[in-house]
């Protein structure tokens, strides 16, 4: 499977550009040539959670493996884009989204912070990241009973960085390292999920 998304962020005409954008997994069958019509389509909704927090909602469309090659999703926002590379971390992808600021004098913007299960880019089974910043991953991250999957960024963020269970974001308003921001994840379990930085080996 091969997640990717379309978009850039190189010249001065890219600034002011609203086309739309989307994010793809496709499995890479072999197949010679895919269609948008191969794909199964998710949708990116919004809604707010009991304590009022603004987040988006996903739907969890089912891929079938034997008639598709993966899924699709539109970047509802004018002028998102996905520019960084995405991660995948257990069973879900986690990829941050950028939005330009609209004057070209401007360096900022804003970005979104996402998540979707790789296999289908539908949302999380559970709560998969701290939405309201209580350090516990619960229904008061959830919306309308389902696990909110992107929350909105300040600036334009880096591509999601993972330590064990924290997630990092360091964005165009970040300075000198102070605001930095850092999201707890949902713990995939396993003996090897922090940084490894080295191994020994005994006979």
């Amino acid at each position: 499977m091969v997640v990717f998304g379309t978009g850039q962020y190189l010249t001065s005409a890219d600034i002011t550009s609203d086309d739309m954008q989307s994010v793809y997994g496709v499995w890479d069958s072999g197949t010679d040539e895919i269609n948008q019509d191969d794909l199964v389509e998710q949708d990116i909704g919004f809604g707010s959670t009991t304590e009022g927090v603004f987040a988006r909602t996903l739907t969890n469309n089912a891929v079938d493996f034997t008639s598709s090659y993966g899924w699709c999703m539109d970047l509802p926002d004018s002028g998102e884009r996905l520019i960084t590379d995405p991660i995948i971390r257990g069973d879900l992808v986690f990829f941050n989204t950028m939005i330009p600021d609209s004057d070209p004098c401007n360096f900022g913007g804003t970005g979104w912070q996402m998540v979707a299960k790789w296999i289908n880019g539908g949302h999380p089974n559970e709560v998969s990241f701290d939405l309201n910043r209580d350090n516990t991953l619960d229904a008061l991250d959830e919306i309308d009973g389902e696990a909110a999957v992107g929350t909105e960024v300040i600036g334009i963020p880096t591509r999601p960085v993972n330590l064990s269970n924290i997630r990092y974001t360091a964005t165009t308003e970040t300075t000198g390292g102070a605001s930095i921001e850092t999201t707890e994840l949902i713990d995939i379990g396993g003996p090897r999920t922090g940084r490894l930085s080295w191994e020994e080996l005994t006979p």
